[in-house]
């Protein structure tokens, strides 16, 4: 079944609200109790969530109420992947982050990235079960998107060119004051273009800790260095890319000589990896605000699933039933 994460839910709602909508009413009729936006961990059938959509667009009467949300969201501000976002070098790093953790708003998402000759297209793939996808989740992406990359580019960056799938909206005149471009409708695809020079180079609004914070250095001759691993694989834990060459960078020696030091201590990258991991799950799980998505996350996992297997091989049960016991 494919679901979409609460977070997104409640973004939704909170425009809503804006609107005037009867929001209580629209979440009741769609068949999503309003309070389930209050569990971090529940994850909404799309199909519900396309009901929304319809039952939401019929109370406004206004047939562009998807770019209305994605206007007012910030992927930057999903409560976990918004951490990766802030700290990513530049906005191609930026994408590539928001893309690898997609799933973690929604399944029914698929976003491609990909460059030919100097421009830069993402592309929008959306599906649902029993229903198919309403123009509004895919607005809601597309202007979400935007503001994504505004957050590197700027408040007054526009896309090259949009496309969408969609007939033409009543009211035009929002997407070409909030795009800065003529939008094309009735498309093959769903799509954003922007030039690739725009990738690179500094963000015009965010402050990359990660780029910018010296390499750290040992100088504490009396520390182990597996304690010195183990306490920057922590800092380093969420980072898409984290390898033992991208530690051996930060602690300024070489893949060869920090593999020669572990050995010498009995320790190995990976053994100190699952150390940390290990011990950082069972935290994240002790808090309550964190779904179990937000938790693979923050541990390093790239989905749920993954993150499921390797916590039951560590403590033989799943994240759910060790948090059920913990926070009764």
């Amino acid at each position: 079944m494919k679901t979409t994460s609460v977070w997104w839910l409640s973004q939704m709602a909170a425009t809503f609200k804006r609107l005037g909508l009867p929001i209580f009413d629209l979440f009741t009729h769609s068949g999503i109790p309003f309070d389930t936006l209050m569990e971090s961990d529940r994850r909404i059938p799309q199909d519900r969530v396309t009901d929304l959509w319809t039952l939401a667009e019929r109370a406004s009467g206004q047939d562009h109420i998807g770019l209305l949300v994605g206007m007012n969201m910030s992927i930057a501000s999903f409560p976990v992947l918004g951490y990766a976002i802030l700290g990513a070098r530049d906005l191609r790093d930026g994408l590539e982050r928001t893309f690898r953790y997609q799933k973690m708003i929604g399944e029914s998402a698929d976003i491609r990235f990909s460059t030919a000759q100097q421009v830069a297209c993402l592309e929008f793939y959306f599906s649902g079960d029993g229903q198919g996808i309403c123009s509004h989740t895919l607005d809601a992406a597309v202007a979400a998107s935007v503001g994504m990359i505004r957050l590197f580019r700027g408040d007054k960056w526009c896309p090259s060119g949009v496309s969408l799938l969609r007939s033409a909206p009543v009211n035009i005149e929002a997407y070409r004051d909030y795009f800065g471009c003529e939008p094309v409708f009735r498309a093959s695809k769903n799509t954003l273009t922007f030039s690739t020079s725009e990738l690179h180079g500094s963000s015009a609004t965010l402050n990359h800790e990660y780029e910018l914070a010296p390499a750290f250095s040992i100088e504490r001759k009396s520390e182990s260095m597996s304690d010195v691993v183990k306490r920057e694989l922590v800092n380093l834990l969420h980072e898409p890319e984290l390898s033992r060459g991208l530690l051996a960078k930060r602690l300024r020696l070489s893949t060869r000589t920090l593999q020669r030091q572990l050995q010498a201590e009995g320790q190995s990258y990976q053994s100190l990896l699952n150390e940390v991991r290990k011990a950082k799950a069972l935290e994240y799980l002790d808090n309550a605000k964190l779904s179990q998505t937000e938790v693979a996350f923050l541990c390093g996992f790239a989905d749920l699933s993954t993150f499921h297997h390797a916590f039951r091989r560590w403590f033989g049960k799943t994240p759910g039933a060790y948090r059920n016991s913990h926070l009764l």
